[in-house]
């Protein structure tokens, strides 16, 4: 034990010479220092240093304090001070390698130790670390969990999002307002007031300097992020009714001139508003696009390719129409462009039979991904407007359940730890075709309601799991609930529910009966990469397939059989994905192999989501009005938000005007609503919360994205744009004669008359499909037109309940004939 010390001790003697040569050196006798650095320089005064291959190789003076830069000058004085204050902790480190102290090294990070490195240091270290294009390790995946419940509003919240720098998530509700949280510690940071309706839609654009808002009020709100000040009120009919505003995109393209914010309304109106994003002013007036097949038409979806160059707008009729923002540049031939025009239609799609409720240009602009309530998902091959637009469906209409073998459409209460187990679609349970005597039943399985597309009503958090028990014979299987009941204290509810046995049909054995009506296409994404497509619908199955062969990779159910809206992929990691629904589910999945990386319960119906842009944190909106916010990092940050059922500033819900420029200003004191001081956090009872931040609180927080990342998107965009401009004279070709395909007429009782009346055309339906063709483009109308058109409204508003009804009578006899959608023909 005596050799063991004093090797260390005896090796420690030259080295805390060569740090009193360097302390003396750097003071004002540095003179004196000279006879000790040489002394230094004798044989076996310093320690060798070793090659690759073990050689010794002496070490001079000047070396070693090169290799040693972590030591500092004056070490020996801060040693001299550690040791009077008696500090273990610090003397274990102090003086470093050089004076022959040890220092403990990090572990190495491994797949294994990830996780718990960031719960104790936090995601941003280790992220630096990965960097953002790295893929995480599924073990790392797996430990998403939920850091804290964010609940700000009264009523539902039908939109969440991050900002791009990832600091702020926004929240959008029903009950009118948009708030803004850190996310960084789960606080409320502001609050816009502003809207009269719901807030239906949000978007950011690629600066991240504005929030552009939808609302059922008939307006666009365009506001500051950072401030909230709000820039820009675009109003639909200033004078007449106003119409839902139901969807708002930015325009992603790096050209000033094609630069727009475009919105769609009820009325089946496209708006596009020119934007300068050096001033941050918007043009009031906008150009308009009539993107409805027929009078009571709508358009539902809308979507920009990445360089803002095409534009697509769907329809509830089922009708995709492709429009070219720079079609009419081709019209000059001049270099520089001088004239850019408005966007014109290159092309109208029969997709689907159908509202379509999804639409998504991949990352690359080839290829548009669609999803309709037709039950089919559909990916077009888009590239250039003169080819042949191709499509591969995949057709996510399945038989449902037997009534008795599945849960039924239930809350999943969040303290509950059995999983329900995963069902693949084509070896489960199958039961009979809808007849009369148990459509009922059916029905209830997709919503207590009976109607579709609202959230079921339940009367407890309730919980039943199917568990296969291995009965002995070929085929059968036995479902038994897992006993955990949560019911609310004025109702009793059975703690056990006898099931009856199931039997598994095989897939060999299987007979694929009628088609259940009303199953629909909830949502559908491309993941990061584009090689993948994932889907669900609306009776809790989530599958993924390829987008060019439609090849089906996986098809599971691990939610119950209600609708799933959330589906969002990872944005860096082409193998993760997180589907949430109306069972208070949040399920991680593996996209490659289908199976459940992790289940997050949040105890009530979840109705968007969203990741940050790093992909550290995901957020799922409820009905509540709550946020949930998700993620791989420690939640020691939240602990104190984790605390506060609710948040609210004072003036939230203090009643508002609008004033001559639709501005929202303060009743009482006509104080613009932006301006005035937050005030202390307060739950819906007014009681203040005894942790808060200040009034001012993440105001400060930087809004702008890293500046050489963005300079970088920016230019490659350009440069693909450059590319299409000068393909721009194909657009113009097409553009002069846009193809428009107009779907079959169907029969129907009572629509022989019309359909009569359209095929008695006779040599002059070309003419009439021409005439169909023709979407006007145009300003939009003057006040009298837009009062002729409000007062019509009135007369069209008494005809849209036969028309539902009719249409519900059509979808009847296709269930019941067994006729799917499986047509997939090639545009063009």
């Amino acid at each position: 034990m005596t050799d063991e010390r004093s090797a260390p001790d005896a090796a420690s003697q030259p080295l805390s010479r060569v740090q009193q040569a360097r302390y003396v050196s750097s003071g004002s006798l540095s003179v004196a220092a000279e006879p000790l650095i040489e002394a230094l320089k004798a044989p076996g005064q310093l320690p060798p240093r070793y090659d690759w291959q073990g050689q010794q190789h002496p070490r001079d003076f000047a070396e070693l304090v090169r290799d040693h830069p972590h030591v500092r000058k004056d070490e020996l004085p801060r040693l001299m001070e550690l040791l009077v204050k008696q500090d273990p902790k610090a003397l274990r480190t102090a003086g470093g390698t050089l004076l022959g102290g040890t220092r403990s090294l990090p572990a190495i990070p491994t797949a294994r130790s990830l996780p718990s490195m960031i719960r104790q240091r936090g995601t941003r270290s280790i992220h630096q670390q990965l960097g953002p294009s790295a893929r995480l390790p599924l073990s790392l995946v797996a430990d998403f969990r939920k850091l804290v419940r964010c609940h700000g509003h009264k009523l539902g919240t039908f939109s969440v999002m991050f900002d791009k720098t990832g600091q702020r998530m926004i929240t959008g509700s029903e009950d009118f307002l948009i708030k803004i949280w850190s996310t960084e510690t789960g606080y409320l940071i502001n609050t816009l007031k502003g809207h009269q309706g719901f807030v239906n839609d949000m978007v950011l654009n690629n600066e991240n300097t504005l929030l552009a808002s939808a609302s059922t009020d008939g307006t666009t709100r365009v506001w500051d992020l950072q401030t909230g000040e709000p820039r820009a009120v675009l109003v639909v009919n200033r004078a007449g009714r106003r119409k839902s505003i139901n969807a708002v995109r930015f325009s992603p393209s790096p050209c000033p001139e094609i630069r727009y914010l475009a919105t769609t309304c009820d009325d089946g109106l496209c708006r596009i508003y020119r934007w300068d994003r050096d001033q941050l002013t918007f043009d009031t007036t906008p150009f308009t696009i009539d993107g409805r097949f027929g009078a009571r038409d709508s358009i539902k979806s809308i979507a920009f390719n990445h360089t803002g160059s095409r534009l697509a707008l769907a329809t509830g009729a089922g009708y995709i129409s492709i429009y070219s923002t720079i079609a009419e540049t081709a019209s000059t031939n001049t270099n520089p462009i001088t004239h850019w025009g408005v966007p014109r239609l290159l092309r109208r799609i029969a997709a689907h039979e159908s509202n379509v409720s999804t639409l998504a240009f991949s990352s690359d602009g080839q290829m548009l991904l669609s999803g309709s309530r037709d039950g089919t998902v559909k990916v077009w091959q888009c590239g250039r407007a003169d080819s042949r637009w191709e499509s591969v469906t995949v057709d996510l209409k399945e038989h449902l359940p037997m009534a008795d073998s599945v849960p039924e459409t239930m809350i999943v209460a969040e303290d509950e730890s059995t999983p329900l187990p995963i069902i693949t679609p084509s070896e489960s349970t199958v039961g009979p075709a809808p007849t009369a005597d148990n459509e009922d039943d059916l029905l209830g399985l997709l919503n207590t309601t009976g109607e579709r597309g609202e959230p079921p009503v339940t009367s407890a958090l309730t919980h039943l799991t199917a568990v296969a028990a291995d009965t002995g014979e070929a085929g059968m299987a036995v479902a038994t609930d897992n006993d955990e009941v949560m019911a609310d204290d004025d109702i009793d509810l059975p703690q056990e529910a006898p099931v009856p046995p199931v039997p598994v049909v095989t897939a060999a054995a299987q007979v694929t009966p009628a088609v259940a009506k009303r199953v629909e296409v909830d949502q559908a994404a491309w993941v990061c990469d584009n090689s993948r497509v994932i889907a669900s619908n609306s009776l809790g199955t989530v599958l993924v397939f390829d987008p060019y062969t439609g090849h089906v990779y996986w098809q599971r159910r691990a939610h119950s059989v209600v609708d799933v809206f959330a589906l969002i992929p990872h944005p860096t990691d082409p193998r993760i994905a997180v589907s949430a629904g109306y069972d208070g589910r949040a399920v991680v999945w593996n996209t490659e192999t289908g199976d459940v990386v992790k289940e997050i319960r949040i105890g009530e119906e979840i109705y968007d989501g969203e990741f940050t842009q790093d992909g550290r944190y995901f957020a799922l909106s409820c009905r509540s009005g709550a946020a949930v916010l998700c993620g791989i990092g420690s939640s020691l940050p939240y602990k104190e938000a984790q605390m506060m059922v609710e948040q609210a500033f004072p003036n939230d819900y203090t009643p508002i005007t609008l004033n001559d420029e639709q501005l929202a200003v303060e009743e009482g004191t006509l104080i613009p609503s932006h301006l005035v001081r937050h005030g202390s956090l307060r739950d819906f009872d007014n009681r203040e919360h005894p942790h808060q931040k200040g009034p001012d609180f993440g105001m400060s927080m930087a809004v702008k994205v890293d500046e050489m990342v963005f300079a970088r998107e920016e230019a490659g965009r350009r440069a693909v744009l450059d590319v299409e401009l000068r393909h721009a004279c194909i657009d113009y070709r097409v553009a002069q004669d846009p193809l428009a395909e107009v779907r079959p007429a169907r029969t129907s009782r009572r629509r022989g008359q019309n359909q009569e009346q359209a095929t008695t055309l006779g040599d002059d339906v070309d003419e009439f499909f021409e005439r169909e063709a023709s979407v006007p483009l145009f300003i939009p109308e003057d006040d009298d037109d837009e009062e002729y058109r409000a007062a019509d409204d009135d007369d069209e508003e008494d005809e849209e309940a036969e028309e539902e009804e009719e249409e519900d009578y059509e979808e009847d006899e296709d269930a019941t004939s067994g006729r799917g959608v499986t047509r997939a023909a090639p545009a063009g």
